[in-house]
């Protein structure tokens, strides 16, 4: 019965959420300054004011959040401004894909890589290896994923490239890892790299300070008293109690990935919705603008609320509070 109201409530901060997120994009897109029509797209006034009516703009503000509130309810975002006769949540469903791959891909990296490291440096504490992980864990959270992109281009790219080209004779056409493009595998590992590289650091960070933690606790102590072994004890005990907080953030986390980087993906060439919302932007198309940060937000409130929901399962002490 706890649990069932747990779950009502969650589902109920979730709903409530969106309802705020879709209030005030809304309202933030109407005090953009410019007008979506003038300029190219339009010159004479009763063009201008024809695509007003069409679209809805010559209706008071509070006519237009209701009918806007209404077509989200029924999943119709709108035909974009800029891209005549595309419906957003077209154009969404087209490029979302490319994003999310890149974001499973850097998500994987930077789960895999983080747990790894912050175990590592965690049993290795105080060593040269603990300091130098956790270095790469800085860098990793002070540098930018742009400026990591770039640094990747550069580095791999264009210099370790030229410099295999130089020390095997090998083709001008060939190539360590492409700049940019999404046409193959090796197009893929670079920007999965640079947009996992700040996840990785502060899960690693994350997961020390975790199994710092618990490795003071007493069922540690009783686990060696009772002679299990060291990879008994960091397995079954360490990593199991440990991985509790670097699950609370990894709703957030995940989500922040898995919707892709709009300035990784516009380095690399990915074809996904970070190219289309800049754009948007750039044209003050309102109906792209505000789908698609409704649909980042909502997917950022469906990964909080199952990491909360799982969270509460694992720790019974959650939902009771």
């Amino acid at each position: 019965m706890r649990m069932a109201r747990y779950i009502v409530k969650r589902l109920l901060y979730a709903l409530l959420t969106l309802f705020a997120l879709v209030l005030v994009t809304f309202f933030l897109m109407h005090l953009m300054p410019g007008d979506p029509f003038v300029g190219e797209k339009a010159r004479a006034p009763e063009i201008i004011a024809a695509a007003h009516a069409k679209y809805g703009l010559d209706k008071p503000v509070w006519q237009q959040f209701l009918i806007y509130t209404g077509n989200i309810l029924r999943g119709d975002f709108g035909e974009s401004l800029y891209y005549t006769g595309r419906n957003v949540m077209d154009i969404i469903l087209e490029a979302f894909p490319y994003s999310f791959e890149l974001g499973l891909r850097a998500l994987i990296f930077a789960v895999t890589g983080g747990l790894l490291l912050g175990v590592f440096a965690a049993l290795k504490r105080g060593t040269k290896w603990d300091r130098g992980a956790m270095a790469l864990a800085i860098l990793g959270i002070s540098v930018p994923s742009f400026i990591i992109g770039y640094l990747l281009q550069y580095g791999i790219s264009i210099r370790l490239t030229g410099l295999f080209k130089e020390w095997f004779d090998l083709p001008r056409s060939w190539t360590l890892l492409p700049v940019a493009g999404w046409e193959g595998e090796a197009h893929k590992v670079l920007p999965a790299f640079a947009l996992g590289m700040g996840a990785l650091a502060a899960i690693s960070r994350l997961m020390r300070a975790s199994m710092i933690e618990v490795s003071g606790q007493d069922y540690i102590a009783a686990a060696r008293a009772k002679g299990l072994s060291t990879r008994q004890i960091v397995l079954r005990h360490m990593v199991r109690n440990a991985l509790l907080p670097v699950i609370t953030v990894l709703g957030p986390m995940a989500a922040s990935i898995l919707t892709g980087a709009f300035v990784v993906e516009n380095i690399f060439a990915v074809p996904g919705l970070g190219k289309f919302f800049v754009i948007s932007v750039q044209n003050l198309d309102y109906p792209m603008i505000t789908g698609t940060t409704l649909f980042y937000g909502a997917f950022l409130v469906a990964a909080t609320t199952l990491v909360d929901l799982a969270y509460g399962l694992i720790d019974p002490r959650i939902r009771l509070k």
